[in-house]
């Protein structure tokens, strides 16, 4: 297993979050009264790396909304610092809101969002970002580490694997000596 250090995170326009950054020290207690954004800051790393949001929904409302609509022409993006293995690697993922006019009208119209996803500054396809981050940590062991009730959401027969890689198996013969 890699040794994976988040040293900042950044959130611009991720649901709640204007722009806020956060330095992790050695150790960094994230806590505040409801509605603070605690929950914000989970998501956007969950995002960061896998596209979901903290249940596990890859849609979620990301573009924050005032007096109950999404603002437009802003893109969303979170962007994080992270040590692996000593080797620092900037990740960034922005969701890019498309924006066109269609032949014969003068006004432009929200055409759907794409997701840009960037490692070191250098853009990469959605398949790429998801093999480098897959080598980086696998989507349910962090999980597992990160949501304490994620392992018993798991069928026993994937709790029972799980448990199994994490601390080995043993032969008959090692049980029957």
């Amino acid at each position: 297993m890699k040794n994976v250090v988040l040293k900042k995170m950044s959130l611009v326009n991720f649901r709640g979050q204007k722009d806020r950054t956060i330095d992790f020290l050695d150790e960094t207690t994230i806590c505040g009264d409801n509605a603070t954004g605690k929950s914000t800051i989970f998501d956007g790393f969950i995002w960061l790396l896998f596209g979901k949001d903290q249940f596990d929904r890859k849609d979620f409302e990301i573009i924050p909304i005032e007096n109950g609509k999404r603002l437009d022409r802003i893109d969303a993006e979170v962007s994080a610092s992270i040590n692996v293995d000593g080797e620092e690697m900037i990740l960034k993922r922005i969701l890019h809101q498309k924006w066109v006019r269609r032949r014969g009208t003068s006004e432009e119209v929200f055409d759907g969002c794409d997701t840009l996803c960037y490692v070191n500054d250098v853009p990469l396809k959605a398949g790429e970002y998801k093999a480098r981050i897959d080598s980086i940590i696998d989507e349910t062991v962090f999980k597992m580490i990160t949501n304490p009730s994620f392992f018993l959401s798991l069928k026993w027969q994937d709790q029972r694997s799980h448990l199994f890689q994490i601390a080995g198996t043993i032969s008959d013969e090692q049980i029957a000596s």
